[in-house]
């Protein structure tokens, strides 16, 4: 147990980050002292090219990135080509749609017309049977109405 102890004392841990330990000999002659800055050194080394590789994945990553932008902006282009020809037509439809309702309302009221006016011919052929004496007079206002 006395040399676990002994050892532990004369290594000294000066720095502690997320993955490794990095530790310095505290005693020692030069040549352990040089062994455990060359010991620190290449530790970081290593954790550089590990950030090295991680910053050239990010810059992959990045490229990617402005492809996929590249890529979404020539699609917007070209839905804003096709856009202006959707717009028109949209407006055409909806031209046509307003011009059929018009045609539809204009038939409705010829056809109610032409109804009341059969409705009237009938009531004026049973006048005719029933009363002769209205029948002129009635006859001579339902020609007037026509005409108008």
């Amino acid at each position: 147990m006395t040399k676990k102890r002994s050892r532990s004392s004369a290594i000294r841990i000066i720095k502690r980050v997320s993955r490794s330990v990095k530790l310095r000999l505290s005693t020692g002659g030069t040549t352990e002292r040089i062994i455990s800055a060359l010991h620190t050194v290449l530790s970081e080394q290593g954790d550089e090219d590990d950030d090295l590789k991680k910053c050239k994945t990010s810059m992959c990553h990045v490229g990617k990135m402005q492809k996929d932008v590249d890529s979404a902006c020539s699609k917007d282009n070209l839905l804003f080509n096709f856009e202006e020809p959707l717009k028109d037509y949209v407006r055409a439809v909806q031209s046509i749609k307003a011009t059929m309702l018009d045609r539809a309302n204009a038939f409705r009221q010829h056809f109610d017309l032409d109804r009341e006016r059969k409705y009237k011919e009938l009531n004026l052929e049973k006048l005719k049977f029933m009363n002769p004496e209205k029948y002129a007079e009635a006859e001579s206002e339902f020609r007037e109405a026509s005409l108008l």
